[in-house]
């Protein structure tokens, strides 16, 4: 089962997003690749800002999307932007990385 399959096939507008300080990149899928933020820059809204960009996005194309979180702080930002706990099939993860989803929000 690939990354495709744990959103059921729908199609998101592969993007990459950016800040001054961080980047994220989205797959076709709604598979959030990743998300950095500069460490010298890390607890000032920059990963809020591209999660709500990134969000804003899904819900337009009502696609859910996906991904893994390696830590509590982590989890914690994407809890703040409606993702949960959630095994993202065809991509086993180790017991220090935690599988969520978010589902897509009516505009």
């Amino acid at each position: 089962m690939s990354a495709a399959d744990s959103v059921q096939g729908e199609q998101f507008q592969a993007r990459r997003y950016e800040t001054k300080y961080a980047s994220a990149s989205v797959g076709p899928s709604g598979y959030l690749r990743n998300l950095v933020v500069h460490h010298e820059h890390r607890g000032e809204g920059h990963g809020h800002e591209l999660l709500s960009m990134i969000t804003a996005d899904a819900d337009a194309q009502g696609t859910p999307l996906v991904a893994h979180a390696r830590d509590e702080l982590v989890t914690g930002l994407y809890a703040k932007h409606g993702f949960a706990p959630h095994e993202v099939p065809g991509f086993p993860a180790p017991a220090s990385v935690q599988g969520i989803r978010r589902e897509p929000r009516p505009s």
